[in-house]
């Protein structure tokens, strides 16, 4: 498996945030680790996709990534505060968020990664109407019965 290398992480580290893990740390192997079992667990048949050119390692690297940057910065800013304020009122406090703290995929991760959804493999409908020309049937005329145009 091994799709991701301390160094990629290193070169895709945000630069307003905080410092970049050292290659050797152990943390950053253990969180690479474990966003990529994470992928392999919810996409099984990914290394096929990736050995098939089906889906680009690139993006795959661009994943974990995120995912990793996403717990290493969980990991070591346990502190997080929030303000909220309407007109003359504001609320504020600061809590520890234990949930970043682990790698988990989001949304946006589990969509990069997903199977495109091409036309051919999913098949197209034709909207045109049908415009086959049908034999023409056989017409009869029935007559009035007798006397119904003479009655009032």
């Amino acid at each position: 498996m091994a799709w991701t290398t301390p160094q990629d992480i290193i070169n895709r580290w945000p630069t307003k945030s905080s410092t970049p893990p050292e290659p050797d740390d152990v943390k950053l192997g253990i969180f690479i680790q474990e966003a990529e079992d994470a992928i392999e667990f919810q996409y099984p048949k990914i290394q096929d996709r990736i050995d098939s050119l089906e889906l680009p390692l690139l993006r795959v690297v661009k994943v974990v990534s995120r995912v990793v940057i996403r717990a290493y910065e969980g990991a070591y800013s346990p502190l997080q505060s929030y303000q909220n304020s309407t007109g003359p009122f504001s609320q504020g406090g600061t809590f520890e968020s234990g949930s970043k703290k682990h790698v988990a995929l989001t949304e946006e991760d589990i969509a990069d990664l997903a199977p495109s959804k091409n036309t051919y493999q999913y098949g197209t409908t034709d909207m045109a109407p049908n415009m086959r020309v049908s034999e023409p049937e056989e017409i009869t005329i029935r007559h009035w019965p007798s006397g119904w145009l003479g009655r009032r």
